[in-house]
This record gives structure tokens, C-alpha cells and sequence, in this order.
């Protein structure tokens, strides 16, 4: 329901009865909508975070295939818990003044996350030296962002069409800002 109405107009009746749940019991468990939210915004942060814990293989350095990789975890997590995409695309979208300062902390949190991890900890002397490996990060992030609108509207029914027309652009902008003997 969040991901669908956005926090302000979800409310707890509609949650309870998508849930099959009496309100009373939303209320008892949670207190508020407002920490029914956050709690699944920690929770789909823990989900997807165990996922990349299971599944991460640290050999990866490279920059591209670090992306794929990490890419195809997480989008694996969010075709095990479907709602999780519309509710994430959701939270990222949140302006509601009684979530917003906390979800920004979240979304922060994850961009410096991206941010150490792929343009420190991944290898960037494949990259051509005039190329600025943190606006490189930057506009896969715009990419990835798009690609997961696109799965929202399409109800993740075109995931594994999309994941390979990501891995496409990733490949091609690889191609383009490695250094000729760094592509392989």
C-alpha cells in the first residue's frame, strides 16, 4: 500500500486489510504508520542486505562486473519480495514531511554506500586516465534508476529482458572509458 499510495495517503485500514489483519493489531505491533514505514524500510534494507552478505564474491574487483553483480542480487531480492521495488521507488520518491528526514538518512546511507564501494574499492586502474570514475558511478546510478522505473511499471514481468538491456549499456560504457587492454 505504501509503495502504491505513497505514506500520506496509505492508511493503516487500507495496510490492515491488504494484510488481512484487524487495525487494532497494526497499531499494538507498530504504534503508528509512521513505524510500520520505517520498519519496512529496514526491513527491505536488511533483505536485500543479507542477500548481497550471501552472495557477494569479493574476487569481483572489477568496476562493471561489481555492478552486474551486486545489480543481479539485488533484483533477485526484489523478485522474491515483489513489492519491495514499488515500495523502494516509493520511498525514494517520499516528500512527506512526517518520513522524509529519516528516509533521506536511508537513501544517504545507501549512495555513500555505492559511492565507497565502487569508485574506492573497486579497481580504477582499468580506467582511462581522463575519465572521472565518480561521474562514471554517477550516471549508472541514473541508468539503474531508470531501469527500475521501467520494472515498476512493468511489474518486474520483463526482469531478465531488462537486467540484459542494463548489462548491454554497461558493457558499451565499459568499452568506452577502459583502457583498450582492460575490456576482457
Amino acid at each position: 500500500m505504501f509503495g502504491a499510495k505513497g505514506y500520506k495517503k496509505a492508511s493503516i485500514a487500507d495496510i490492515a486489510e491488504r494484510a488481512g489483519v484487524a487495525k487494532g493489531m497494526i497499531s499494538y505491533y507498530f504504534g503508528s504508520k509512521k513505524n510500520l514505514y520505517i520498519y519496512l524500510v529496514e526491513l527491505g534494507i536488511k533483505i536485500v542486505g543479507e542477500k548481497l552478505n550471501a552472495h557477494f564474491n569479493e574476487q569481483i574487483t572489477d568496476f562493471f562486473d561489481n555492478i552486474k553483480m551486486t545489480s543481479m542480487i539485488k533484483l533477485e531480492a526484489m523478485k522474491d519480495f515483489p513489492a519491495m521495488l514499488t515500495f523502494f521507488t516509493s520511498m525514494y520518491n517520499e516528500r512527506d514531511e512526517d518520513v522524509f528526514s529519516e528516509v533521506q538518512k536511508y537513501i544517504k546511507q545507501g549512495i555513500s554506500m555505492w559511492d565507497i564501494f565502487f569508485t574506492q574499492w573497486a579497481d580504477g586502474s582499468k580506467f582511462k586516465d581522463e575519465v572521472d570514475m565518480e561521474m562514471i558511478s554517477r550516471f549508472v546510478k541514473w541508468t539503474a534508476n531508470g531501469l527500475l522505473k521501467e520494472l515498476e511499471e512493468q511489474n518486474l514481468e520483463k526482469f531478465d529482458d531488462y537486467l540484459g538491456e542494463f548489462f548491454q549499456v554497461l558493457d558499451i560504457i565499459k568499452m568506452a572509458v577502459y583502457k583498450e587492454n582492460s575490456t576482457g
